[in-house]
């Protein structure tokens, strides 16, 4: 019984070599009829179309993920162009700020030398004032004297 099942195994194994011996022979004969001829020739058609479609739809995607990270980098290189415009304004509007408020001080400043400056005029004009009211009073006194002098003078001689 396991003599047979073994001789019955061998002749599976050999039967289905001959068989695919068989369809090997006659794929080799469809092969070389014309119209097999020209189904390969359209199926090689076909694959080759498929493999440039793939190709062409590669090349694209490449050129397409070129072109936006040209877009990424020029949008970054904009995006740190605008930064720093906009820290330029800033200092330069500091600038002006802290420019103004030196003016505004430098006005104060020179308002206040004016002010001194007239404060000490009206003080001179006050003192030269006085000193001629002084000088006139020192010569009247000076001339009242020089009257009595006269007078005593005149009174003794007479």
């Amino acid at each position: 019984d396991e003599q047979r099942r073994a001789n019955q195994s061998l002749h599976d194994a050999e039967g289905e070599k001959l068989n695919m011996l068989e369809e090997a022979a006659q794929r080799a004969r469809d092969e070389n009829s014309d119209s097999v001829k020209a189904m390969n020739a359209k199926a090689n058609y076909a694959k080759c179309v498929t493999i440039r479609d793939a190709q062409i739809f590669e090349k694209q995607a490449i050129i397409k993920n070129e072109a936006e990270q040209v877009h990424s980098y020029d949008k970054k290189i904009e995006d740190e162009r605008l930064k720093a415009v906009a820290a330029l304004e800033s200092r330069e509007l500091a600038k002006a700020e802290e420019r103004m408020r030196g003016a505004k001080i430098i006005q104060m400043q020179i308002q206040q030398r004016e002010q001194e400056r007239q404060y000490q005029q009206e003080q001179l004009d006050m003192e030269r004032q006085a000193m001629l009211q002084k000088n006139e009073e020192l010569k009247r006194e000076e001339q009242r004297r020089e009257e009595e002098r006269k007078r005593l003078g005149a009174a003794l001689l007479a």
